[in-house]
This record gives structure tokens, sequence and C-alpha cells, in this order.
């Protein structure tokens, strides 16, 4: 009789072998790196787990099975009816704002499980926490006491076994591994002592801890406790007669942590995930639903998006950092992406309000247009009889009518002679949005030989929101003054002709630096049904929409219509500022030690840090966040948003700008590289040879992938079997981090909130039970 485990390998012939069990790609999603772990339990049953969210249910109903096909053996399955009893609630851990708001609630059920639910601002809770602001357990506490030392732990058990004892700790939510940059911000400055838990994730996440606080705290110490018990914590080890002297002996008597001394491939060309979790919630929800539903990275539409946003704030917002440095909400947006790999549709859905709200203003701009020619009809008319009677009446003359002037938001493909006049009469500013921005890139200097001091020039000040004067040899007036050129850019390129479009002319003048750049990897594209909830998508719109009806303020300069348009100015918390500071000196630090493009990248994603801030701040007021501190000041939250993106976008211009100067050899490992990862990072030397055409020689693809062995990319391993009955295939696999659960049985679990209310289901460790 064939097991369960072994009837759902058969719906996996290219499930890899891995230390626990197998790992494959889950067929409930677009899986484009192996997701689902899958291993036997003692009793004979599977467990199943998928690292990017989905349901038993939904694996199941894909490959067409029943959750009775993945059952244990009847006479074992009688005893597991205890897995399928709903767990009930036992502790609560509440994490709460600086002023003592709640943010979340951490929700402990028997038998050991965990999840997350948020206020839902009507009394209730939401079981839901995607968008919540990461901040570490007893934050207010933090705060209160900034002279004591902080002992990190794993959990809130023992945050509290610490309270108990005077002594100030905290922890993240979600235990091991989920420790985030943003927990790290808040304890800079502070002497941090790390107490992990006595097993592998434990002394694991005791690591992450450390070396995120490398350059932030004052000093880290990790404290492994004396006669712990295997898989035991801080609390076992006061329950067995430790004591808070002994801790702090302990403590004093650690030494500062350094990290070790790791190899690293040759080729620091590694893609980190765009970081969702820092964008406010209705944004974040609706990046991740266009990216599942299109079948793409994140990065396709967030930096779209946070470019279209930018553009809607325009001229009535900006941020003061200190008298002298007011800070505005331009952002430039560049996303490097072949042919195929979804980055339109990605640019389409973020860019959609901004072009929707166009077309109204077009029309509007119509109906006013032939409203307009008949008062003009009626005008010329009454002018005329008027001319006639002028000797005879003592009357005015008609009243001319205005000519009406179209609103704009948006334009294409423009040149600066062209875009000064709709600046002039839009002074809010635009989003200049093009699908391909190449041909933008590359119409500078297009009337003047290709010997510069043409658009380019104009350009470069309109980053910065300077003043735009375009003199005409045609048209009224000849010259045209826009105070401020307020331009927000967004758009993408293929890899092919970025280096021509960024050559060295526009590294050079600083136009690339400008530039917020993203390169994600080729995904591998599968058909899915999955499509964008049409509220997610209107609550995005509305949210575009409410940003571009912010007003600035006006300064009167007469009795007429006339004045000086004044951004409203934001100013920072004290909290923020620090913050800010803090970015500011270890930016400074790295930029010491760059040169050349790198460090003019470098000079430009400083003020990039506060932009987005900015943006975030304003979303954040346009969502009605209940947790923002005022809307006139921009709070801790909201730079370290701004501050974590730019970090994300330091990683993707050192990898760009590598691949902008990088030698044919270089190019061609990196290729490789995202070839194998399109191919869920695991192939052979004949499936190169067949799908890398630079590689199809006799013997060039096994020389190839032996140098990504070499520089320590990836490693041989035997598959897990041949489909056709052969020998077992030689693989090579990229190495990955943290794809294989960890055997966490007997340890507090922290599992989602579909698998804790599904009651088909128990979790063991990291994995699902049937």
């Amino acid at each position: 009789m064939i097991s369960p485990t072994e009837r759902l390998l058969n719906k996996f012939p290219d499930a890899t072998k891995t230390s626990n069990g197998w790992q494959a790609r889950c067929p409930a999603h677009e899986d484009t790196n192996p997701s689902l772990s899958i291993a036997e339990s003692e009793n004979g049953g599977v467990l199943l787990n998928c690292h990017a969210g989905c349901t038993t249910q939904a694996v199941c109903s894909a490959l067409h099975l029943k959750l009775g096909d993945l059952m244990p053996p009847t006479e074992k399955s009688q005893q597991g009816q205890q897995y399928h009893a709903k767990p009930s609630p036992i502790t609560t851990y509440t994490y709460r704002d600086e002023n003592g708001g709640v943010l979340l609630q951490s929700v402990r059920y028997e038998p050991k499980t965990f999840k997350q639910r948020k206020p839902d601002g009507k009394g209730g809770w939401l079981y839901c926490v995607t968008g919540v602001r990461v901040v570490p357990y007893c934050l207010p506490e933090l705060l209160a006491e900034t002279a004591k030392p902080v002992y990190v732990v794993e959990g809130e058990k023992d945050v509290q076994s610490l309270a108990a004892i005077d002594l100030l700790a905290t922890c993240n939510v979600g235990g091991a591994g989920k420790w985030k940059p943003e927990h790290a911000e808040f304890l800079r400055g502070r002497c941090v002592i790390v107490l992990p838990d006595n097993d592998e994730p434990g002394r694991k996440h005791g690591e992450e801890v450390a070396r995120s606080l490398q350059g932030i705290a004052a000093s880290v110490r990790v404290v492994e406790l004396p006669d712990l018990s295997p898989k035991g914590d801080v609390s076992d080890w006061l329950a067995a007669g430790g004591t808070r002297k002994k801790l702090e002996q302990l403590a004093e008597a650690a030494p500062q942590w350094t990290p070790s001394v790791e190899e690293q491939p040759s080729t620091p060309d590694h893609f980190m995930p765009f970081p969702v979790e820092s964008l406010p919630e209705t944004l974040s929800t609706f990046v991740v639903a266009c990216a599942k539903s299109i079948g793409c990275d994140a990065s396709f539409i967030a930096i779209h998006a946070l470019a279209a946003l930018a553009a809607a704030i325009g001229d009535s917002r900006c941020l003061q950092l200190k008298r002298g440095w007011k800070v505005p909400a331009i952002i430039w947006a560049l996303v490097v992406g072949d042919s195929g790999s979804q980055k339109s549709p990605g640019f389409k859905a973020a860019v959609k309000p901004v072009r929707d709200r166009q077309t109204e203003e077009f029309k509007k701009f119509k109906n006013e247009q032939k409203f307009y020619e008949l008062e003009k009809l009626r005008y010329e008319k009454d002018l005329g009889n008027w001319k006639k009677n002028t000797k005879t009446s003592d009357s005015s003359p008609p009243e001319k009518p205005d000519e009406p002037i179209a609103v704009r938001c948006t334009v294409l493909d423009i040149t600066v002679e062209a875009l000064a006049p709709i600046l002039l009469n839009n002074p809010r500013g635009l989003l200049l949005a093009r699908d391909e921005l190449s041909g933008w890139l590359g119409s500078f200097d297009r009337y003047t030989g290709g010997k510069g001091g043409g658009d380019s020039a104009h350009w470069l000040s309109m980053h910065n929101g300077e003043t735009l004067t375009v003199d005409r040899k045609t048209g009224d007036p000849k010259t045209i003054f826009v105070p401020k050129a307020n331009v927000s850019i967004c758009g993408g390129i293929q890899p092919g002709t970025l280096h021509r479009a960024l050559g060295n002319e526009h590294r050079e003048s600083g136009m690339a630096a400008r530039f917020l750049l993203a390169c994600p990897p080729r995904k591998k594209k599968n058909w899915t049904e999955s499509d964008i909830d049409p509220a997610i998508e209107k609550k995005y719109a509305d949210l575009w929409n409410k940003l571009f009806l912010l007003k600035p303020h006006f300064i009167s300069k007469g009795d007429d219509d006339s004045g000086e348009r004044i951004p409203e100015i934001i100013s920072l918390t004290p909290e923020a500022k620090t913050a800010w500071v803090a970015f500011y000196n270890d930016h400074a630090h790295e930029q010491v030690d760059l040169t050349g493009e790198l460090s003019a990248a470098w000079s430009k994603l400083e003020e990039y840090a506060a932009r987005l801030a900015l943006v975030i701040h304003c979303v954040r007021w346009a969502s009605d966040d209940a947790t923002l501190v005022s809307p006139e000041k921009l709070d801790l939250q909201s730079m370290l948003a701004g501050i974590r993106l730019v970090k994300w976008f330091k990683n993707e211009t050192r990898r760009i700008y590598l691949q902008l100067g990088e030698t044919e050899e270089l190019r061609d490992d990196r290729r490789l590289v995202e070839w194998i990862n399109c191919h869920d990072g695991t192939t052979t030397i004949r499936d190169v040879q067949r799908g890398c055409r630079w590689l199809s020689e006799p013997g060039v693809a096994e020389q190839a992938i032996e140098k990504l062995v070499k520089d320590g990319h990836g490693s041989w391993q035997p598959s897990l079997h041949d489909s056709h009955g052969g020998r077992p295939k030689k693989l090579f696999s990229l190495h990955r981090v943290d794809t294989t659960p960890e055997n966490t049985a007997g340890k507090e679990v922290k599992s989602t909130v579909d698998t804790v209310d599904d009651p088909e289901t128990q979790i063991v460790g990291d994995w699902m039970v049937l």
C-alpha cells in the first residue's frame, strides 16, 4: 500500500531531498523558488509547510487531492484526533507604540501556538497584521528608562520573567528568525545583552540580533547561560535557581560581540526582497495584492507607486530637516527588467490612478473648451457692437472670457520647452510616467547636436524642484519662468539598453545618481487565477486622489489672484530627528570609502531617505493612520521607514552599478546565476547547455558551473530520483538561506492565523500536521 508521503511526492517529480525531508515548488501560488517543505511524521502522516503562507487546503486543492489522502493509516489517525481540537487562548501580549497605543497583540493558545491580531477601530480585532508598524515588545518601557541596559530575549514570556526581577528586556513578535532592522533602530545608543535560547534556532537568532545592532547599539554582548537545559531559555534558567546578581555578573564578564569572518561569493550580486512591511498598510496591501495578481516582484509596483504618490503631493508639502534644508516630495524611479518580466503591468497598475485622473481632467477641459468657444463668439459679437456704438455710448467694453487651462498631472514624452508652459499652468507639479524611459533619456540635447547644454541640464536642476527658465524663438510668451519645477519620474528600461541609456555622460553628470534603481531577478511566469480585489484597487486610487487635493500655503501679494505658493512645512519630532542624524552620520561614513559614480549615487540617496519618509508620512495621513503623531510632524515610524527603504535602494544601486561596469566573465556568471534562480535554484549540466545559448559548446557549461561552486555560489548534490529510471543526475543547487525549516519539536510554535483557525491542521514546529 502506498504511503501518504509517497502519494504526495508522486505529484512532485522535481522535489529536492533535504536533511529534514523534501523541498518543492508550491502549486498554490506562483512559486519561482521552492517554498513548500514536505516531511513524514512519526505516525506516517504528512508534514507540510508553505513558507509563502498557503494553507494546506490550498495546496491539496491545487494537486487535486483530498486532505484524507495525506492522513496517516487509520489506526494511527485515531490517535491523531487530538490534533484537530481548536486551540484555546491562555494569555495575550500587547505591543504598543511610544504613546502606549495598541499596535497589535500576540495571543498564545493551548497547545503552544500563537496568532497575531490588530485593533479594527471598532472595539474588535482583525486577525491580519499586514502593514502594522514593526516595534519591539515593551517599547514605552524602553523609552522611559534610557539609562538601563536592555536584555534581548526570544519571547514575551522571557521579557516578563526578567521584568519580575527588575531588569529591562524586550523581544520581537513571532520568535526566532523574525528580528528586523526596525527593531534595532529602537536600541540605538543602548547597552544590549542578548540571551539566546539553548538550541540552534535560538543561537542563530541571537547572532542575527547582535549583527543587526553593530554600529547602532553602544555595546552588544551575547551571553550563553550556563547549565541551561536543551531548548531552555532564561525563564527556565531563573526557575532552576538563577538570580539577577548572577545574570548581571555573566553579562559584565561577557566580551563585546564581534561578527565572525565568513567567506562571501566573489560577486556580491544578491537581490534582497523589497521591504514591503515598511510601507503603510493601504499601500503595502495594494503592492502585495498587485504583485501576486501579476506574478511579478513587489518592487515592480512599489517604486512606481512611491513616485506616483510623490507627484500627487507635489509642491503642497516639504520636510524641513533644519532651517536651511527643506526636502521636496520629488522621486525619480527606474526599474530595470527584461521584456516579458512583467515590469509593464506593474508600472501600469501603479500609475493607473494618475492616468484615470488625467482622463477625467481632459474630459472636463473638453467641455470647458466648448463653453469657451461659445462665450468667445458671444464676446466677439458684443465687442463689435460696442465698437459701433462707442461714439454714442459711454458703456465699458464687454469682458473677455478666460480661456480654460487643462489641469495636468502627468506627461509622457516631452521636451523641456514643451514642459515649461504646462508647469507654469500647473505649479503643483507633474509625473513623467513612461513605460520605457530609454527614449526619454536619449532625447536629451537632441536639438543641440549632442554638445550639451540642452534638456539634460534643466532636468538635473528639476530633481531638486529648482527654478526653470526657458527662452523660446516662437510662442507667447517668449520667456517662460517657472518658480519651482516639481516633476517626479517613473518608468522602466531593459538591461540591454541600460548601459547605453545611462552611459558615461549621464553617470558623470549625476543624472544616473538621481534615480532610485531596482533590478529584481526574473521570475518564471506561471498562469494564476489570482486577481486584485477591486476594493484594494479603489483604496489605492482614493489614496492618490486625496493626496492630489492637498493645498500649499498661499501668500497673497495684492487684490488680484497673484501670489506665491509656499509648501506647508512638515517638521521632525525629536525622536525622528535623532534617527535622521544617526542615519546621516552612518551614511556619511559609508560614503567616505566610496569613489566616482557610487559616491555620487550615495550623495543623492542621503536625501532620498528624507524624501521617502515625507511620502510615507503623507500616505499615513491620507490613510487615516491612527498611530500618526501629527499631520504637521513627521514621526519616528515614518523616518525609520524612509531609512529602511533607502538601505534597500543602496543594495540595488551597488548591484546595478556593478552590472554597468562588469567584465564579460562576471556578466556571464551573473546571467547564469539568474537563469538558475529562474529555474527553481537547481539545474543539471544538460539543462544549462539547452537553456543558456552562450554555454552550449561541449564542456563550457560544466566549467561555468564549477566556477560557481568555486566562488561559493552553490554546490553539487545528487538528485532525489530520476524520472526515467536512469542513474541519479548530478544536480547543482544555488546556496539559499533558511529554505528548510528547523526541527523545533517541543518548542513554542509561532503560527499564522489561518493555521490556528483551521480545524483540519495542527502545528508542530514549523509544520502543518494532517
